[in-house]
């Protein structure tokens, strides 16, 4: 993210004719002190969140159903024959992640809990005081934020009902969720329920509704 963020800003910026345009660009993109703190805590959550969920639905008692919707094992865009190399393939998939992973640990596995609710927290206390992370402007800091929480939202995002991911163009994903409500780690669905009514995890949806496909 920074390499392309540096990129847009050396490269991107001075081409924009429209001076409050250029601006205001500028200033989302902006590293600051404050965005340098807030993208490394952000680095060390999304790595978090990424072992943590990966645990769950990568596990060999959950069905292969979360990871053949996600990977397009369902969608009809994709390929048949990629398609079916996925649903054949996919215990094998499943069993190399774990091991590249390392998610056999139960205690990793706590202490993955714990670090991400302490990221949260402070999310969570920053944005009682606040519209935005850095302040009352929309910056690049609060995007990073939505998009590693969005894997802990499937059911209001990424699955939800009416799916606007990729302009709701695969309709496997079209809620995905609802019909594996049996399927789905119950540790997941919990955590979701719970994520959906906290602070960062309103932020996060407010700003995909709000901004999703919309120029900045």
């Amino acid at each position: 993210l920074s390499r392309w963020q540096a990129y847009l800003s050396a490269v991107y910026v001075p081409t924009i004719t429209d001076l409050e345009l250029r601006k205001k660009v500028a200033s989302f993109l902006e590293n600051t002190e404050q965005t340098v703190s807030w993208n490394e805590k952000l680095n060390r959550l999304g790595h978090l969140v990424q072992g943590w969920v990966y645990f769950y639905v990568l596990s060999p008692e959950t069905t292969s159903t979360g990871c053949l919707t996600a990977w397009g094992g369902f969608e009809p865009k994709v390929p048949l024959v990629q398609r079916i190399i996925l649903r054949l393939g996919c215990p094998i998939f499943k069993h190399l992640m774990r091991t590249h992973f390392d998610l056999a640990n139960p205690e990793v596995q706590d202490t993955r809990r714990q670090m991400i609710e302490e990221i949260l927290d402070e999310i969570d206390n920053t944005l009682s005081k606040q519209k935005y992370l850095t302040g009352t402007s929309l910056s690049h800091v609060d995007i990073t934020l939505c998009a590693l929480i969005a894997p802990m939202l499937p059911g209001h995002l990424v699955w939800a009902p009416k799916s606007r991911y990729a302009n709701g163009r695969f309709a496997s994903f079209d809620g995905a969720l609802e019909k594996m409500r049996d399927e789905w780690p119950r540790t997941l669905v919990e955590f979701e329920q719970v994520l959906s009514k906290r602070p960062c995890g309103k932020h996060a949806m407010k700003l995909y509704e709000e901004l999703r496909s919309k120029q900045l």
